[in-house]
């Protein structure tokens, strides 16, 4: 009887080993810089990707830390006909790391070095977009005699960025 046991469990064992949870590969958040057009986008294709490239090589440059949080933030243009700024709206940053609850309503968030780092996040791809309008930008083509709106959605990773 006990022999029928230990063969039952040496057969059972890899069934069981199956069955044990298994440690998942978890994936880290790749840093990057996307533009769509809101609205009518024929014949911006390449407009939209210098201004991608330009947009993102000055996001490099001035990459705000070694250690960013990972997370995302949106801007919204409106680039005149002529490629100028004329107008920049930035939703709020959006962490894509879980915090518990008490960790936002906490005290003194002006301290927090987490919101201090947020903040440059902020700061360096308002500058490095607004690096790419300042002198003369990048035209778009001469049959587009209207506004321009665009979303730049920078995602901060682990690591900078490539181009």
């Amino acid at each position: 009887m006990i022999r029928g046991l230990i063969r039952v469990g040496w057969v059972m064992l890899p069934l069981v080993g199956i069955a044990w949870p298994q440690e998942l590969h978890r994936t880290e958040p790749v840093s990057d810089v996307t533009l769509s057009v809101i609205g009518d986008a024929s014949g911006l294709d390449p407009y939209i990707a210098t201004v991608r490239s330009e947009i993102k090589q000055a996001w490099i440059d001035g990459w705000p830390s070694d250690n960013p949080e990972p997370g995302r933030i949106v801007l919204t243009l409106r680039i005149n006909h002529a490629g100028y700024l004329g107008f920049m709206d930035a939703a709020e940053f959006v962490p894509t790391i879980a915090l518990p609850h008490s960790g936002l309503l906490g005290g003194r968030q002006y301290l927090d070095p987490a919101r201090v780092r947020r903040m440059a996040q902020i700061q360096a791809a308002l500058r490095a977009t607004e690096k790419v309008f300042t002198g003369l930008p990048p035209a778009p083509p001469d049959e587009y005699s209207h506004q321009i709106t665009v979303k730049v959605a920078f995602v901060f990773g682990i690591n900078r960025p490539q181009l």
